[in-house]
């Protein structure tokens, strides 16, 4: 799943669709957006020769794209 919300040949509507898929679970200790949130900062590690402070990706994941910022922020909103 992961791989394909990073792929950028994916079209954004169809990475939101897949996100949207995994349902809203109501008082579940799942949190699914620091599931996300770790896989990208191992992505960001693995492919990005730039210095990133990990420490500050939630606060800049515009620098890596709207989608990633939205799918965060939508997995976020699903996990509270």
């Amino acid at each position: 799943m992961f791989e394909f919300l990073m792929d950028p040949s994916n079209d954004s509507f169809d990475k939101y669709s897949l996100v949207n898929s995994l349902g809203w679970e109501y008082n579940t200790t799942i949190k699914n957006s620091q599931i996300f949130l770790n896989y990208f900062e191992e992505y960001v590690k693995n492919n990005n020769s730039s210095n990133v402070d990990m420490g500050y990706l939630k606060l800049n994941f515009l620098d890596f794209g709207e989608t990633y910022f939205m799918i965060y922020e939508y997995l976020k909103a699903m996990d509270d």
